[in-house]
């Protein structure tokens, strides 16, 4: 029988569920209606099992390949349903693109549970591990977690939110900052703070460092440039005190390293209260203002964070222009002023609180290993 898609009345968490899980699901049922009502029309789609590689726009990721129809309809269907459609078709794709590099990430926890730790030794190219948007609550399963993270050297990447979220966000990140700094400190593992966004917070990695804790953190453009403003993010935008604390971080040499916290969304989505932003077409011209210009920060600072941080971090020679290391270069104009326009963003998503906003420097070459992979209007 086919299932009318309009009886759904449960949201599913979708980052619970792998491509094989969707399949297996799909499959129980002959096809699926979706009705779409007007004033004086009524369209039905119809979908089965052949669709589904469609819907899920695998056929987009594997064009232009030779055997693209291998991961069309019913045969694309059984690649998902029996798990070989995998992260390292992805990696390939992406070789074959030759825009960026990619590195895997993988789960702290089974399926993000926060219980079951995931087998890290079957990953042995990975260096990072995270339950991205979720922290590890349980204390016991984090213990657990840095343990084996330092047996096969990988380093464990935290958000940093707590139970306590829905009633006090700030005491939420500072709890589990303080508790994983802590943990890292006794077990001697490696950890990674994400977008950290309070003072406490900041401070709790700084005298984690000083005591010799093998701890690293990041900060984002937007936490260093906003304050008291009701934008939706996680974590959320701070007050005026915490952002000069972080900057003040970038400056001695605390923050290691700024990232977007690259975000997009729907408009839809985004009414709908989903956190995050486009973080990536405005990151240098967002830093290179708050920082250069309105507080003359040496570029040579900016530098080091927005590149050879977060590289060093991954143990990849990027960042320095030294013989040895990657011909990966960005070509910038830090004295032009720009004036955000969303619309005219590459990103499909638009969701941005720094639209409109007037800032300085502009992006006008990218080069990747020697070659240019883009070039502005200069």
């Amino acid at each position: 029988m086919y299932y009318d898609l309009l009886k759904i009345d449960k949201e599913m968490d979708m980052t619970k569920y792998s491509l094989k899980d969707l399949a297996l699901y799909f499959e129980k049922f002959d096809g699926y209606i979706c009705e779409i009502k007007t004033d004086n029309r009524i369209l039905k789609f119809m979908f089965d099992i052949n669709s589904f590689p469609h819907l899920i726009g695998l056929h987009h990721a594997f064009k232009g390949k030779k055997n693209r129809n291998e991961y069309k309809g019913a045969v694309g269907f059984e690649k998902i349903k029996n798990g070989e459609i995998t992260y390292n078709d992805i990696m390939k794709r992406a070789k074959e693109l030759d825009l960026v590099d990619i590195n895997q990430i993988v789960a702290v926890t089974e399926n993000f549970d926060g219980k079951n730790l995931v087998d890290y030794s079957k990953f042995e190219n990975t260096k990072f591990l995270s339950d991205d948007g979720k922290g590890v609550l349980s204390e016991t399963t984090m213990y657990r977690a840095i343990l084996e993270a330092k047996k096969y050297d990988k380093i464990i990447m935290i958000h940093a939110e707590s139970e306590l979220s829905p009633i006090d966000y700030r005491i939420a990140e500072d709890l589990m900052t303080l508790r994983d700094v802590y943990l890292a400190k006794r077990l001697d593992g490696r950890i990674h703070l994400c977008h950290v966004s309070t003072i406490d917070s900041l401070e709790a990695v700084r005298r984690g460092k000083k005591e010799g804790v093998k701890v690293t953190c990041e900060v984002t453009p937007h936490h260093i440039a906003l304050w008291d403003n009701s934008y939706r993010v996680n974590p959320p935008i701070r007050e005026k005190s915490d952002v000069e604390a972080l900057i003040d971080g970038i400056v001695d040499g605390t923050v290691d390293a700024i990232a977007t916290d690259h975000a997009p969304h729907t408009a839809e989505d985004k009414a709908n209260g989903s956190p995050g932003l486009v973080g990536l077409e405005t990151a240098f011209a967002i830093c290179n203002t708050k920082l250069v210009k309105e507080r003359n920060i040496d570029i040579r600072t900016l530098s080091k964070v927005m590149s050879y941080g977060g590289a060093n971090l991954m143990g990849i020679k990027k960042g320095l222009l030294k013989e040895g290391y990657f011909a990966d270069l960005v070509i910038v104009d830090t004295d032009k002023k720009i004036v955000v326009d969303s619309s005219k963003f590459a990103s499909k998503a638009k969701n941005t609180p720094f639209d409109k906003m007037e800032l300085y420097g502009e992006v006008l070459m990218t080069i990747k290993a020697g070659e240019i992979k883009y070039k502005g209007e200069f």
